[in-house]
């Protein structure tokens, strides 16, 4: 079942504004609309995303971001933004 909604992704990781961008990328990629954001690099990366669209979309994202070299974890919440 497609559920379209709002969800926060809360991820944590290590590096600097690289590892910021290379999540951007993997959200420029998908089909879901992107509400806002807020990152901070002070001795590693938190990137908090709100973002509304289909669960399956929104779940093949947190998947993608939770591949990349530096990040250490991803949270998916529904709603939270």
């Amino acid at each position: 079942m497609l559920m379209c909604g709002e969800y926060m992704l809360s991820i944590d990781g290590l590096g600097s504004i690289d590892t910021v961008i290379k999540i951007l990328l993997v959200i420029r990629r998908s089909r879901i609309k992107f509400k806002g954001m807020e990152a901070s690099t002070n001795g590693g990366v938190r990137v908090k995303l709100c973002i509304n669209g289909l669960e399956d979309e929104v779940s093949w994202i947190a998947r993608k971001i939770e591949n990349i070299a530096n990040i250490a974890s991803v949270n998916l919440l529904k709603g939270g933004c």
